[in-house]
């Protein structure tokens, strides 16, 4: 299976159902959700940004383990914090405590969700193991602006989304739909079809 990402505005249409979870057991295309993850992917960086929340931060917030959800409005901002329990990425495990139900890492600008870090022998055939080096390995990468560019085994699609940067299309490859379905929510988020 594969996907093809380009760069260009959020789409108007019809709003499908945009919570990770469900996005996980149906059939969407990036295109089809960038109309509201788009908006939502910007406006979540800006509030990063606006709250000098780093990666570093974000990931501790984003564990999986119980947080007050004091902790994550101060750190993402109020509206952020709606926008990621809307999406399914954060669920409320008591009255004033959030968990991440996926990972979240703001990296050179982008907005990656994939599966929460796991040991090793509890791995699960359609994990998805985040290539957090994936910048660093597409800024080696000499893609021509404007050339073809092919990620395989694409995972949570980070090298895709870095190459489309530079790149006119990124065909994004791999064998684990999940890790495809994933990929494809972050190129929404990212604002990216």
């Amino acid at each position: 299976a594969s996907d093809v990402y380009k760069r260009q505005g959020h789409m108007p249409g019809e709003k499908l159902k945009l919570r990770l979870p469900e996005i996980l057991n149906a059939e969407a295309s990036a295109g089809d959700l960038a109309g509201d993850l788009a908006p939502a992917g910007t406006a979540l960086c800006a509030a990063l940004q606006a709250s000098g929340t780093d990666d570093t931060r974000l990931r501790a917030l984003c564990d999986g383990d119980p947080h007050p959800a004091a902790t994550f409005s101060a750190a993402l901002g109020e509206a952020s914090v709606e926008t990621l329990l809307h999406h399914g990425i954060l669920a409320s495990t008591a009255p004033d405590n959030l968990s991440a139900l996926f990972s979240l890492r703001h990296l050179d600008g982008l907005l990656i969700v994939t599966d929460l870090p796991r040991p090793h022998r509890h791995v699960p055939d359609d994990y998805v193991d985040p290539l957090w080096e994936g910048g660093g390995l597409a800024r080696l990468l000499d893609v021509p602006k404007g050339g073809l560019a092919l990620d395989m085994g694409t995972g949570c699609g980070v090298l895709a989304l870095t190459l489309a940067r530079s790149a006119r299309q990124v065909f994004a490859v791999d064998v684990n739909l999940r890790a495809l379905r994933i990929a494809r929510f972050n190129a929404a988020l990212n604002g990216l079809t």
